[in-house]
């Protein structure tokens, strides 16, 4: 393990990196303030959810790709993004929000040890220029050294962002071509990051 997530942070990030990431913050803080959380409530969840859906589909059409919730996919996570407790199948989703709009998501599952995200999206406003995922996922790594999980998997493939973050590759057999490999970060911790104080997503009743 590494240790604790100040330790992570200085010694995987570098100080230019760390200091555009609180330049961002500062930036999309001054148009409202910034929330971080996970959905809890069923109502919350599939609010997050449907914003997610709506996110990818809009990145998907940018990118010239087939919308990947087409069909029965769009169920399905819903189905999963209900399951209750502690289920290694449910899908919890993460976001980042600043008034009443998610500029960001980040969602996966949990087993037993580790966070392993599997979707991400990101706003297409205005807000996207300032890059509001990377925020989400610092946020998301310190939540999690601090709660006790011991990976913060970072799924298949290569990203700059994950190179920046990333202490182990896991190769993940079966998958070609072309062969790609698993990225994780290895905080010391145990516990699940939905065991934090719950948070609102934006332009959700305070209850």
């Amino acid at each position: 393990t590494l240790g604790d997530f100040k330790t992570i942070y200085m010694t995987r990030i570098s100080g230019h990196a760390r200091r555009l990431l609180g330049r961002t913050e500062r930036r999309i803080a001054e148009h409202g303030p910034l929330a971080y959380g996970w959905a809890e409530t069923r109502e919350d969840r599939l609010q997050i959810l449907d914003t997610l859906i709506a996110q990818k589909a809009q990145q998907l059409v940018e990118m010239g790709v087939k919308n990947m919730f087409d069909g029965g996919v769009t169920a399905f996570y819903r189905e999963i993004a209900l399951l209750e407790g502690n289920n290694p199948r449910r899908l919890r989703l993460g976001y980042l929000g600043v008034g009443d709009e998610v500029l960001a998501t980040h969602s996966g599952t949990i087993c037993h040890n580790r966070l392993m995200i599997t979707l991400s999206s990101r706003t297409d406003g205005q807000l996207n220029r300032y890059s509001p995922g990377p925020l989400l996922l610092r946020h998301q790594i310190e939540e999690a050294a601090t709660q006790g999980l011991a990976f913060y998997d970072l799924g298949l493939g290569t990203a700059s962002y994950k190179e920046k973050w990333r202490d182990v590759v896991e190769p993940c057999g079966g998958i070609r071509p072309p062969p790609t490999d698993c990225y994780s970060l290895r905080p010391a911790f145990r516990t699940a990051p939905n065991a934090a104080p719950r948070r609102q997503p934006p332009g959700s009743r305070a209850r």
